[in-house]
């Protein structure tokens, strides 16, 4: 039996701005279909300033906070 892989998706890169304290990067993405419910990506977080990765949620037109990773990984 043989599978058939499909792979959809986008690639994203955000540097830190050096050495400006409390610097944030924001992407957004279009909104997800409801009748899906798994967002999967990778990240690398390198770095003894590094600071937080974080994955929000529109939920009702409020931003709630879904995961998130700090420091280096």
């Amino acid at each position: 039996m043989s599978r058939k892989l499909i792979y959809v998706g986008h690639f994203l890169w955000m540097q830190g701005l050096g050495s400006q304290p409390n610097a944030t990067n924001h992407a957004e993405t279009p909104r997800f279909n409801q009748d899906y419910s798994c967002f999967k990506f990778y990240y690398h977080m390198y770095g003894s300033d590094m600071g937080q990765l974080r994955v929000l949620a529109d939920v009702d037109a409020n931003y709630q906070e879904i995961w998130s990773m700090s420091g280096e990984q």
